[in-house]
């Protein structure tokens, strides 16, 4: 109870952060809050290892949190301002499946650890968390930081949120990206509690979502991405969303089904989905990256 409530009371303290990360990447540069993001992630597992209170759970996960929402205010645009024009939606996408890798990793070496149910397992998993980020720290020491500067005239600069919630195309690319991130969402909560718990199938059926999503994400984004260049971005994003809507319509189909029929359905609608996935977030960081004009 007091971790998920830690947890919960960090989440809500982050929400701020996500405002300000990008007006800071544009005063400082991204490289350098992508190496405060990864420290402060780093600093807030190591304490996990000393904490033995409430306060000093919730001021860990409150620092990690934070990071990771500064990770991701920065992360993308550090990609875009190292890789070349004609190369980001590649790059996007050979990360995403990086990612999706070491998600699966992630998970296994933490299965084995509940499996294993000491503290010392426990111990180790955060430990390996901390060294993960302090590597990332030193790693990326050598990646540039560059300040993108503003083209406007002093007289005609304009600073603020005004600006962007005034801007039409970014506005819709917001809500491009909204409607994006709730389907990614779908993966990791609705469809597991929707497979064992509505439709009631096996506890193997969540864990073989991940699978399977992971290991289309990860063996075929690189090459679908590649595979677009030259396609018009409204399209693909067009593909992406149909393809989860096509997902949703398969998981709806398997209410009625038997169990080894809905199991099938189930299956069948992250093979799906992932699709989606796959399409819609490198074209979406891509363009977030370059101009809402793009889409």
């Amino acid at each position: 109870m007091s971790a998920g409530a830690a947890i919960s009371i960090a989440s809500a303290a982050s929400i701020p952060a996500g405002s300000v990360v990008g007006g800071i990447v544009d005063r400082v540069g991204a490289q350098r809050v992508l190496q405060v993001a990864n420290l402060a992630q780093g600093v807030g597992f190591a304490a996990y290892l000393v904490v033995d209170s409430f306060t000093g759970v919730l001021l860990s996960t409150v620092l990690v949190s934070v990071g990771r929402t500064a990770f991701w205010g920065s992360f993308g645009a550090t990609v875009a301002v190292i890789s070349r024009p004609g190369e980001r939606g590649l790059w996007f996408g050979f990360l995403g499946a990086l990612r999706n890798v070491g998600f699966a990793l992630g998970g296994l070496v933490s299965g084995l650890a509940i499996s294993i149910g000491t503290e010392t397992a426990y111990a180790a998993i955060v430990v390996a968390n901390a060294v993960s980020y302090a590597l990332a720290y030193l790693l990326l020491r050598a990646v540039p930081n560059t300040v993108v500067h503003s083209t406007y005239d002093a007289g005609e600069r304009r600073e603020g949120w005004g600006v962007v919630l005034r801007d039409r195309r970014y506005g819709l690319l917001v809500l491009t990206q909204a409607a994006f991130s709730m389907s990614m969402m779908a993966l990791n909560f609705a469809m597991p509690i929707y497979a064992t718990e509505t439709l009631g199938l096996p506890g193997w059926v969540a864990g073989a979502l991940f699978t399977i999503n992971t290991v289309m994400v990860g063996c075929g984004q690189g090459l679908l991405v590649r595979s677009l260049t030259g396609r018009v971005r409204n399209r693909v994003l067009l593909v992406a969303n149909l393809a989860f809507a096509a997902s949703y319509v398969v998981l709806l189909g398997a209410t009625r089904a038997s169990v080894v029929a809905a199991t099938l359905l189930v299956l069948g609608g992250v093979a799906i989905y992932s699709p989606g996935e796959m399409l819609g977030g490198p074209v979406l960081a891509d363009t977030g990256a370059s101009s809402p004009d793009l889409v």
